[in-house]
């Protein structure tokens, strides 16, 4: 940074920076997250007895939140305050957004419980970061208390606060908190994002309130705005669980309308519904399709396409659909190859006693579905 450069050319002019000439350099370096750097320029300033002030440690706490390093931002303020530094509303923002990016919900919450029992006044943005936080540790509760204490304050959450809010929800499994703060943000005449709608729809897929979820997809051209594959893939699921098939069907084929390439969760969603309906030709020539463009189907859709191979007599089918998952095991990882052909067997086996009448068969399905669904397996599917 071009600060630092003339800070470093003071020094070799036997020139002695003051507080704002070091406070100018610490602020270069927050700016590009360069933690290091700061931190040997606020121990230069000790070392050159030029006392740093709040604001030189709150760029330092700042650059160590953005280089990912939240220890070392709520050190520097523990380290404030034994030098006789009252930490502002500022130092405690960016330790609370250092603690927020790397997850640590809890952290954040008590540093803005800090912050209000020193009777600062927090920012819009030192809510957005602990709302974040809450949102990345799956507590919508907490989110959503966060957006009412804000208003409580007279801080008007703006749409970043509803998107993490609305995110929380849905990460949480909260449908109807997720809608009520939507309908809530645009009550506040707040724009909705693509990102708020994802979050709102996703929230309906898990609540299984398709209607909901084709509501916000419909609204979306009056909104200015495009459906992604986050979208499509969010509503599509939505349907499929509310037993929507030809609703989830029609997404899919629109999809390349919009110009847009399924992903391996379109494929899902849409093998789903057609498995659920009986539609079976179509089940097959999706799973045709899957494997054209080298997706490998994940333990469920592979149980689907197996039981209908097995319940329609279709063993040349089954024996090409095994054949080809084991084409997808990498030739390094025999014992992951040999798991999921176990699994691909179990579930036959299960489906087979099924049919038999024997009680054991869901046991074998079970066993196979957890055989296929291992760690190694799952990683193949991204």
């Amino acid at each position: 940074a071009r600060a630092v450069v003339l800070l470093q050319a003071m020094s070799q002019d036997a020139l002695v920076p003051d507080v704002v000439a070091y406070s100018s350099a610490l602020a270069a370096c927050e700016k590009v997250g360069r933690s290091h750097q700061a931190l040997q320029l606020l121990r230069d300033m000790q070392a050159t007895r030029v006392a740093p002030d709040v604001v030189a440690y709150s760029s330092v706490v700042s650059a160590c939140g953005k280089a990912g390093q939240p220890d070392r931002a709520c050190e520097l303020l523990s380290e404030m305050r034994r030098r006789g530094l009252a930490p502002d509303t500022v130092a405690y923002s960016a330790a609370i957004a250092a603690c927020a990016r790397a997850g640590r919900a809890e952290e954040a919450e008590n540093l803005l419980g800090e912050l209000l029992g020193e009777r600062l006044e927090p920012h819009v943005i030192t809510y957005n970061s602990v709302i974040s936080a809450c949102e990345k540790g799956r507590a919508p509760r907490k989110a959503v208390a966060l957006l009412d204490d804000m208003r409580r304050r007279r801080l008007s959450p703006d749409a970043i606060s509803y998107n993490s809010g609305i995110s929380a929800c849905e990460k949480g499994d909260d449908a109807a908190q997720a809608l009520r703060l939507f309908s809530e943000m645009q009550a506040q005449r707040l724009r909705p994002t693509a990102v708020t709608l994802n979050a709102t729809i996703s929230a309906c897929a898990k609540g299984t309130l398709w209607e909901e979820a084709l509501r916000l997809f419909a609204s979306l051209p009056h909104r200015g705005l495009a459906a992604d594959v986050v979208t499509f893939n969010a509503t599509m699921s939505a349907c499929e669980k509310g037993g929507r098939w030809g609703e989830a069907l029609h997404l899919f084929r629109a999809m390349s309308l919009a110009s847009l390439s399924p992903s391996l969760v379109s494929f899902n969603a849409a093998m789903l519904a057609c498995s659920s309906a009986g539609l079976t030709s179509e089940l097959f020539a999706l799973a045709d399709a899957l494997f054209a463009l080298g997706l490998r189907p994940d333990a469920q859709i592979l149980a689907r396409l197996l039981m209908h191979c097995e319940q329609e007599g279709l063993g040349a089918r089954e024996e090409d659909l095994l054949v080809r998952v084991e084409g997808l095991c990498p030739k390094a990882s025999d014992a992951l190859g040999a798991s999921m052909l176990q699994g691909s067997a179990a579930v036959v086996v299960g489906l087979r006693r099924l049919e038999d009448g024997c009680t054991d068969g869901s046991s074998a399905i079970l066993r196979g579905e957890a055989a296929l669904s291992r760690p190694g397996w799952a990683g193949l599917r991204r």
